[in-house]
């Protein structure tokens, strides 16, 4: 009888280790893991308006012409949180391509757009500078601001009718207007 208890014993004995091997394996199989990777810094971008198209008289007066300048919107997805500033400037007008044609004293202003949205829902966006209608030459003119830790995300502004005001000379001759506006965004200085 001493024989077949121990030999019983020993078979107990190795039911039980295989039993808590078993109830030990799932929890080595949900071990936690690191999740491992790189993340990139995005591009601060701009993505400038449409200018409507417009046409004229010409009056043999000094007078000005109002058009209007589409939703646009800048991006900063950096992650850097180091601010930027949006510039707008304006090439001297031309018609048919030489600056004389468009007159003594052709000129392009902007009003200054409205504060920005975010679809978002983020709440410190770029600030717009000044106020009021902006004389546009080469001289970039800061239309918008955003400072440290202000204006990640996306932002939109919109549309605007009639923010773009034409000053067309007595002297001006018949043709093609052209004027090219350059809006820029760059990093607060």
């Amino acid at each position: 009888m001493s024989t077949f208890t121990f030999r019983r014993a020993g078979r107990l004995a190795a039911g039980i280790a295989l039993t808590s091997a078993l109830v030990a394996a799932p929890s080595a199989l949900a071990a936690p893991g690191d999740v491992d990777g790189e993340i990139d810094p995005g591009a601060l971008t701009t993505v400038t308006p449409t200018i409507a198209p417009f046409t004229d008289t010409l009056t043999g007066v000094a007078h000005d012409k109002a058009t209007d300048i589409g939703a646009w919107s800048v991006t900063d997805a950096r992650g850097s949180e180091v601010g930027y500033t949006v510039t707008v400037s304006a090439t001297a007008p031309t018609i048919n391509g030489v600056a004389a044609d468009a007159g003594t004293g052709a000129t392009v202003s902007l009003e200054t757009p409205a504060a920005p949205t975010s679809a978002e829902g983020l709440v410190a966006g770029p600030e717009v500078s000044g106020s009021g209608m902006r004389l546009l030459d080469a001289d970039a003119e800061t239309i918008a601001t955003a400072q440290i830790e202000n204006g990640m995300g996306q932002w939109d502004f919109a549309a605007d009718t009639g923010n773009l005001v034409l000053r067309i000379p007595g002297d001006a001759k018949p043709g093609t207007y052209l004027s090219t506006l350059t809006f820029t965004t760059g990093v607060l200085l």
